[in-house]
């Protein structure tokens, strides 16, 4: 049998090309061009967190946007649309102004001004008035102190209310 000799040169050159490749991909992998199936399955994660953020803050009705308060009354005009008093409101507006620290945020005091309202009614209500009282979107502000998923959260709490129209003689809340 004829025995074919490995080049001490050939082996050599195929070390160098093996070796290159896996500096060449650990350099990938440290500038983030390549992703293992973890880093992946996060990465997508935070794609879906992004994209629900920003379908709350692009929603054109979500209760958060100062209009919706009114917009209910027009096509409701039958019905009341719940809203806060002027006093509640100033209160939970400076509770929500507080909640933005210079090195730390506190969510906690934020999500309780928006659990202590019982409809979306309510919140678009506070947005228009937060508008009005301090010139800032409270949505805009609301991004500035909360991460995406506190955001999400915030949104699920919102979204877990009804709309807030009652029925003027019952005073039951029909939707």
């Amino acid at each position: 049998m004829n025995k074919t000799k490995i080049q001490p040169f050939e082996l050599a050159k195929w070390g160098i090309v093996i070796a290159g490749g896996f500096l060449a991909y650990k350099l990938m992998r440290g500038i983030g061009l390549i992703k293992t199936a973890e880093e992946q399955k996060q990465a997508d994660e935070e794609r879906k967190d992004e994209q629900a953020v920003k379908d709350i803050t692009l929603s054109k009705y979500e209760a958060l946007n100062p209009k919706y308060w009114q917009d209910l009354f027009k096509t409701n005009p039958s019905k009341e649309v719940m809203i806060i008093p002027e006093a509640t409101v100033k209160a939970i507006i400076q509770n929500i102004l507080a909640s933005k620290g210079v090195f730390n945020d506190n969510e906690e005091l934020l999500f309780a001004q928006f659990n202590k309202l019982n409809t979306r009614s309510q919140v678009s209500y506070l947005a228009d008035k937060f508008l009005k009282n301090t010139n800032k979107d409270l949505n805009t502000f609301l991004a500035s102190v909360l991460s995406d998923s506190e955001l999400i959260k915030l949104n699920n709490i919102i979204q877990s209310k009804p709309v807030g129209i009652r029925d003027s003689k019952t005073k039951k809340i029909i939707k």
